[in-house]
């Protein structure tokens, strides 16, 4: 599972933006970890099942996606292009 942009979901006036949304993208990423192990701890899942489904989560930033995945056909060239400046 590939979550695309998660730092995006706030945005803090206290901090610089780009640096807002690394911080906010950590601890959605921290949280939803947290969240996921304990899902798995409750079904009584094995260590090797745990680290299998863990390392399949990755968290992308916007940018990161578009360099790294094929995008094409999901979103506008137009719409992508401020995030690749």
């Amino acid at each position: 599972m590939v979550v695309v942009n998660a730092g995006g979901i706030d945005k803090s006036a206290d901090l610089e933006p780009v640096r807002n949304v690394e911080l906010i993208q950590e601890k959605v990423e921290r949280a939803t970890r947290k969240y996921v192990e304990t899902e798995m701890r409750g079904k009584g899942w094995d260590t090797s099942k745990k680290t299998e489904c863990q390392s399949r989560l990755r968290f992308l930033t916007m940018r990161e996606y578009l360099e790294e995945e094929d995008w094409e056909g999901e979103l506008d060239e137009d719409k992508v292009e401020p995030w690749l400046r």
